[in-house]
């Protein structure tokens, strides 16, 4: 498989014109991981996980979430894959995820949510990714654990907007290996 791509090759892969390209990678910072360039006449290098983060994004602009908030939310699912190493951006792993943005009613916070099926498939297990920088890990755990599921956190929210991840994923690979 592929694990390297020009802009023109994103651009074909995820459908996306240049002009939107241009603006995901320029509002939302996503800057290539293989070979990055300064001047004209030479092209940038994107790994699959840059692939990735322009495909995530793009649906989450889609949806009508701006650059700054499809910004967080690429943050929250890279920090989420770092700490809970879920394999979101490793081309030899499934996943089942979904990212959720969530207005929630609490102080008028928006929170970054990322859940997956048990494997028992029986219930949803879920994590808070938002980064809460002025509590400590203990406390974000205690946050965490008094939450209720994410189906009554979802009925009370402002909004939500979903984005599935895995199928996002799924798609960006048979377009690159088809």
């Amino acid at each position: 498989m592929k694990n390297s791509f020009q802009a023109k090759e994103i651009q074909k892969i995820l459908n996306i014109p240049k002009p939107r390209y241009e603006y995901v990678a320029n509002k939302i910072g996503i800057h290539p991981e293989v070979q990055e360039v300064e001047g004209q006449g030479k092209a940038h290098i994107y790994s699959f996980k840059n692939l990735l983060e322009f495909a995530f994004t793009h649906n989450a602009v889609d949806l009508g979430l701006s650059p700054k908030a499809a910004m967080n939310l690429l943050i929250a699912i890279n920090r989420f894959d770092e700490k809970m190493k879920q394999g979101i951006f490793d081309p030899a792993k499934t996943i089942n995820i979904r990212a959720y943005y969530v207005k929630y009613h609490e102080n008028n916070r928006t929170y970054y949510f990322g859940y997956k099926a048990s494997p028992d498939a029986k219930e949803l297990k879920y994590l808070l990714i938002e980064s809460m920088t002025k509590l400590t890990p203990f406390e974000k755990i205690k946050k965490i654990a008094a939450m209720p599921p994410i189906k009554e956190i979802l009925e009370r929210a402002l909004a939500y907007t979903s984005i599935n991840l895995g199928t996002i994923k799924q798609n960006v690979l048979e377009k690159i290996s088809g």
